[in-house]
């Protein structure tokens, strides 16, 4: 489904950063989730390059490490895991963990590795990173999800996914030009948990 040229309410957010340090443990202490020391999970959150040089994936397949040990007051909703290639074990919210590989294809209606284009008025982010209408973006990872239009997307030199429902397929931009009106797009800039209109 793509957005219709009627007023659409897009979203422009960060996902958070999952990255922390982590216990290897004995598989007796219980873990947040109900995850266990050994349990096999996949990422089913937006893809990210962590500044370690590690990176999360979306449906990469892990292991369960230990506790996260973030030390932020949100170590009681994340898990440490392992995923091949990764130096050591990262911190990741249990929201974001499943026992069985994400499916590819988002509620938006787009595929993960997908080449979009960006729709909505150029704005930018809290970070510095500037979004332009017409700008090209690989689809990375689910949305919000109170914004089942929205995707994860990362821009070309930019230092992270945002998430977004401004999005359109190129091929779609041909049929239909005025989803370039930014008139059309009220666009929010925010973390996903805090919402802030940005002008």
């Amino acid at each position: 489904p793509q957005p219709s040229p009627a007023r659409t309410r897009s979203v422009v957010a960060r996902p958070k950063l999952f990255m922390g340090q982590a216990n290897c443990s004995n598989g007796s202490e219980p873990l947040p989730g109900d995850f266990k020391a050994g349990d096999i999970v996949y990422y089913g959150a937006a893809s990210q390059l962590l500044p370690s040089g590690d990176s999360l994936v979306f449906g990469a397949k892990g292991e369960i490490a230990g506790p996260s040990l973030v030390q932020d007051g949100s170590d009681e909703e994340r898990v440490a895991v392992l995923f091949p290639g990764n130096a050591s074990p990262v911190a990741c919210y249990t929201k974001a963990l499943s026992e069985k590989p994400p499916c590819e294809e988002l509620n938006a209606g787009f595929r993960v590795g997908e080449m979009l284009v960006y729709t909505g008025p150029d704005i930018e982010t809290p970070e510095g990173d500037k979004l332009s209408m017409g700008t090209r973006c690989e689809v990375v990872g689910p949305g919000l999800t109170d914004r089942p239009s929205s995707a994860a997307v990362l821009f070309a030199g930019h230092s992270g996914p945002v998430v977004t429902a401004a999005l359109a397929r190129p091929e779609d931009l041909q049929l239909c030009p005025s989803l370039f009106k930014a008139e059309c797009f009220e666009t929010l800039v925010a973390q996903p948990e805090e919402k802030v209109s940005v002008n």
